[in-house]
């Protein structure tokens, strides 16, 4: 009996050690990887977090699945994935909530400012940049303190700039910003505020700061932010009317930015713009014209890219508004009702807690208030998207079928999950129904015979077997 218990003693005691010294390890992992976030080492970065949240889950260890979240988060960021980014960034704010972790939190809320910045919600942006340096101001470690403040900081002078902007303001902004990142001692977070200094300078024309600092960018930049560094040093030479030194600045800028795996068209782009105007005043018209050909592509591929990417973060993020506010409102609503129990058994308090349930009644219908004007600021965007799409449809677009992807993805998936024999042409005839297109409509705007399109419909039914009686329209509607 004696040998029987000390055996379980001393599993107990292993375990708890192995258990210590896994847990230890991925303290000093997470350690290392914050270290290598300020070195922009994105590879490295996703590997250890990812080992670090399968680990935390396993063990259900907290601070490992909050900085396994946070980095994730922050890489998807940096690889344009905004469906993890959306999905790690709200998962690690929870976290970092319940561990009261200031230092991560003040990031969330720099990664929820881009969320929203890319989906062109500049005022909630800045709403969340301002929430994080309020956070930022908690965090005990000098170092830790000064960075997360210059880089929200540098966010801040960005999403300014898209509405109304006052430029000394943003000036000020950005030095502030540089100020505290070199106070911080990390080089990552220099080169896009030295370049964001630099273009307000050049913006307010005084060029000659605005060149200090884009040389300064590129001595601490690399990749595609190289490249753009070297771009505007070949539009100021332009400026200057130094035509050749514009030209190798140019060209050197498009070997950063078209050899790089994650390429930016909209800086390949303006590239192109500035060799084109080069070209033009140095009377190179051959090379104009292949110049301005090259812009035009770009400028289209960014822009189509861009759209979809708007549009796919706006669709997220509306089913997460919508699913917080139902949680937000099936809390308040558990609450209200605690309360008016508590205040039907306490006589003696029932006027304190009255005035305290309708206090929390006002507070929880200001927030509410504010969630459903996010989801109708959101909600708007996304039926400008839905009308695109219609008027794709109508003109028979060949990227009608590519956007309807992106605003009707469950009934997509489902059609072709269901019926995968459908041809290209059968789809993009459920794709007119799913709209609820008459008949009338999609021979008029697709150039067929009424009989034609009922043929189709005829067709249809019998492959999908729907019932002769049922609304084809319909019927596709509530496939999703």
């Amino acid at each position: 009996m004696y040998n029987l218990k000390f055996l379980l003693l001393a599993i107990f005691l292993y375990s708890s050690c192995k258990a210590n010294i896994s847990i230890t390890s991925i303290d000093s992992l997470i350690s290392v990887t914050d270290d290598q976030l300020y070195e922009n080492n994105v590879d490295y970065i996703t590997q250890n977090a990812e080992k670090i949240l399968k680990f935390s889950e396993l063990n259900n260890y907290e601070k490992g699945k909050l900085y396994g979240n946070f980095f994730l988060g922050v890489t998807a960021r940096m690889h344009g994935d905004n469906e993890n980014m959306v999905r790690y960034t709200f998962a690690a704010e929870k976290l970092a909530k319940e561990y009261d972790d200031k230092y991560v939190l003040a990031f969330i809320f720099l990664q929820k400012a881009t969320i929203y910045k890319e989906a062109g919600l500049y005022n909630s942006a800045l709403n969340f940049i301002n929430q994080g340096l309020t956070v930022s101001n908690s965090i005990q470690q000098y170092e830790k303190r000064n960075c997360a403040k210059g880089k929200l900081l540098v966010y801040k002078a960005i999403c300014m700039s898209y509405l109304n902007p006052e430029w000394k303001q943003i000036l000020r902004i950005n030095l502030e910003a540089m100020k505290l990142l070199e106070k911080a001692g990390k080089p990552f977070g220099y080169d896009y505020n030295y370049l964001n200094v630099a273009s307000t300078y050049e913006t307010l024309g005084e060029l000659d700061k605005a060149e200090f600092f884009y040389r300064k960018s590129l001595k601490v930049s690399t990749g595609n932010l190289k490249g753009m560094g070297y771009c505007n040093l070949a539009h100021l030479a332009f400026l200057h009317g130094r035509f050749e030194d514009a030209t190798n600045y140019a060209n050197t800028s498009l070997d950063y930015q078209e050899n790089n795996s994650n390429k930016r068209y909209r800086d390949i782009a303006e590239i192109y713009q500035l060799l084109t105007k080069i070209y033009t005043e140095t009377g190179n018209t051959a090379a104009a014209k292949k110049s301005e050909k090259l812009f035009e592509y770009y400028h289209n591929k960014e822009n189509y890219t861009n759209e979809l990417f708007k549009k796919k973060l706006l669709i997220q993020l509306l089913a997460k508004a919508e699913l917080n506010q139902k949680d937000f409102e099936m809390e308040v609503s558990k609450k209200s009702r605690n309360l008016l129990v508590f205040s039907v058994i306490s006589m003696v308090l029932i006027i304190c807690l009255g005035m305290i349930y309708m206090k929390q009644v006002k507070s929880n219908r200001k927030t509410i208030e504010k969630n459903n004007e996010q989801l109708s600021e959101l909600s708007q965007q996304i039926n400008n998207s839905f009308s695109e799409v219609l008027e794709l449809a109508k003109s028979d677009d060949p990227a009608f079928i590519p956007r309807f992807k992106e605003v009707y993805p469950v009934f997509y998936q489902n059609l072709l999950s269901r019926y995968p024999d459908l041809t290209i042409a059968q789809i993009r005839f459920c794709c007119l129904l799913r709209l609820n297109f008459s008949t009338k409509e999609v021979a008029h705007y697709h150039r067929l015979t009424i009989k034609g399109v009922q043929t189709r419909k005829t067709r249809l039914r019998k492959q999908l077997n729907i019932p002769s009686d049922a609304d084809l329209n319909l019927w596709m509607m509530n496939l999703g």
